[in-house]
């Protein structure tokens, strides 16, 4: 009797980690107007971090660039799909994107920390 008790509690353990959300380490972020040059801050509240995973997604008529502190910054023009993964052992994270002669378009950032 004992044991099964053990059993089943170590059982419900695992089935409550197994289910733990980790939707905070991901996040999406808009960026509402292209036109303009801007500084996007994103986080995660789990203070151990070793990668970060950017997918930018949407179309822009100019060109424009987005970086981090220690990235060589990526081009992004006309349909953008582009997914990048890097290092990252902080959980906090200063996107800049730049546009260069973009007048209209769309984009959305999702990103993941690892």
């Amino acid at each position: 009797m004992r044991n099964s008790i053990f059993v089943v509690s170590g059982l419900s353990i695992l089935l409550i980690l197994a289910g733990c959300d980790k939707s905070s380490s991901k996040g999406a972020i808009k960026i509402m107007d292209v036109t303009k040059a801007q500084s996007i801050s994103i986080s995660v509240s789990r203070p151990s971090v070793s990668g970060l995973t950017i997918h930018c997604r949407g179309e822009i008529d100019g060109k424009a660039t987005l970086s981090a502190s220690n990235w060589e910054p990526e081009t992004l023009s006309g349909k953008v799909d582009r997914k990048v993964y890097h290092d990252w052992f902080t959980n906090t994270c200063t996107l800049k994107y730049n546009p260069s002669n973009v007048t209209t378009g769309y984009l959305e950032i999702e990103y993941e920390f690892h």
